[in-house]
């Protein structure tokens, strides 16, 4: 039976050894090659491409080479050839070609690349991953990393990034498994998850963005929250409230963040526009007037609606929006095409006009 390899392995032949970089096809030949990077570069022979295809990249020029797989033995273990090939590396972005394409199904192989001092880049693009478990105090300085197109299913894996620290450039695309009700779903509960997040597949993540989806976020799974809570008494409670939590981890921060979720947040109510109507306080310095605006206005129509209640002559005016809840959080409304209902604006809250001195 052919031995499996993976990327990383240590391996030898013909009394040279080298590092597997590659695993699969080299079109036109058929079966199965390894693309190594020898210690010895002179036993190499290309860095890494065939036929104008780039299978891997090799750390020096010209020392790499496809080798079938039973023309070579296994040397060192994948953490051993880490130590000795990379760790003494001040510069680890080279591991964000080690993975890219190469078939690694469990994190645990992915951990090993944690005790890199520097690696700062790490893509794992279409490796076929299926889960997420990241070791505490890990990757320590990793602060982009690629997911894309892999075969992660469960929203708690995605929660598992939340320990990279350093992590604020993600991308996460093409993960068919996990289920969401919509696109725009699946990025709010990436970014509700993902607390130290800033950009996610290539889009800017601004505070009005966080702040919308983790309240939407909080609000979807309000329902499950309050049942765990409910069995407070129960010989069950610890149990359900332990598993609530460990599928939600950021949850209890939110809560925290922005108080918990109420009843009548999640009822499902029919999108009427009676119904899509809420109560606002418009505020102009000590002046304030109430009004029932639909969720669907445009801050553009918002801002007309302000300067003929204040008879306002100023355009230079700036638009914020808070809760009294949260007295000290001020939105910025700087989107004149953005509806109402995208700052997460609630029931109750205030929209403050300010000068744009201010």
């Amino acid at each position: 039976m052919e031995r499996e390899y993976m990327v990383g392995t240590r391996v030898e032949c013909d009394g040279f050894r080298g590092t597997v970089l590659f695993v699969g096809e080299v079109p036109p030949t058929k079966g199965n090659w390894l693309g190594v990077e020898w210690d010895d570069p002179s036993r190499g022979k290309h860095s890494g491409s065939h036929e104008g295809i780039q299978h891997f990249v090799t750390k020096k020029i010209n020392a790499g080479s496809f080798v079938r797989v039973n023309k070579i033995k296994p040397s060192l273990e994948f953490s051993q050839a880490l130590s000795e090939r990379y760790l003494e590396s001040s510069k680890d972005d080279y591991a964000d070609k080690l993975l890219i394409r190469n078939q690694i199904e469990h994190w645990e192989e992915v951990n090993k690349l944690g005790q890199l001092p520097s690696l700062e880049q790490l893509s794992l693009y279409g490796c076929g991953l299926k889960n997420i478990q990241v070791k505490e105090k890990s990757f320590s300085k990793l602060s982009k990393l690629s997911l894309s197109n892999n075969k992660i299913s469960q929203w708690q894996h995605i929660s598992e990034l939340d320990k990279l620290l350093m992590l604020v450039d993600l991308k996460m695309c093409g993960n068919q498994g996990l289920e969401v009700p919509s696109n725009e779903t699946f990025t709010q509960w990436i970014i509700a998850r993902v607390g130290n997040l800033q950009i996610l597949n290539g889009s800017e993540i601004l505070s009005v963005d966080r702040r919308g989806a983790e309240l939407d976020y909080l609000k979807y799974n309000g329902r499950e929250y309050l049942t765990a809570l409910s069995q407070l008494r129960s010989s069950t409670e610890q149990q359900s409230r332990g598993d609530f939590y460990s599928i939600h981890p950021r949850y209890k921060f939110l809560v925290q963040k922005y108080g918990p979720p109420e009843p009548g947040e999640f009822e499902m109510k029919p999108t009427t526009l009676k119904n899509n109507l809420i109560m606002l306080q418009l505020q102009r310095g000590t002046k304030r007037i109430s009004k029932k605006l639909p969720l669907t206005m445009e801050v553009q129509k918002l801002k007309v609606l302000i300067h003929r209640l204040f008879e306002l002559d100023s355009s230079e005016l700036n638009f914020f929006s808070y809760s009294p809840k949260n007295p000290g959080l001020y939105i910025p409304l700087d989107n004149d095409l953005r509806p109402l209902s995208f700052y997460s604006v609630e029931d109750g809250d205030i929209i403050e006009v300010k000068n744009s001195s201010v």
